[in-house]
């Protein structure tokens, strides 16, 4: 049996995700940041999309230009213009 389950994904939950694969060194590309948000899910429960610093403070020290420039580019992929 499969289940779907969705939700929708905030700004400050997208850019937790970002700062999360570049903190572990994975593409931030479309498929790879909806895999870690599921994956953050599937863990944690709902409330790592309803309170994003949950996420842990680690992600912090990735470079926020880096983090800016991801953002531009999965932005309107995730329905934010």
């Amino acid at each position: 049996m499969n289940v779907t389950i969705r939700f929708f994904v905030d700004e400050e939950t997208l850019i937790v995700a970002v700062r999360h694969c570049l903190h572990f060194q994975i593409e931030p590309s479309f498929p790879n940041v909806k895999k870690v948000i599921r994956n953050a899910v599937l863990n944690n429960g709902k409330s790592i999309i309803d309170f994003p610093e949950a996420w842990g403070d680690d992600l912090m020290d990735v470079n926020q230009v880096d983090v800016e420039k991801a953002l531009g580019l999965l932005k309107p992929a995730f329905g934010f213009l």
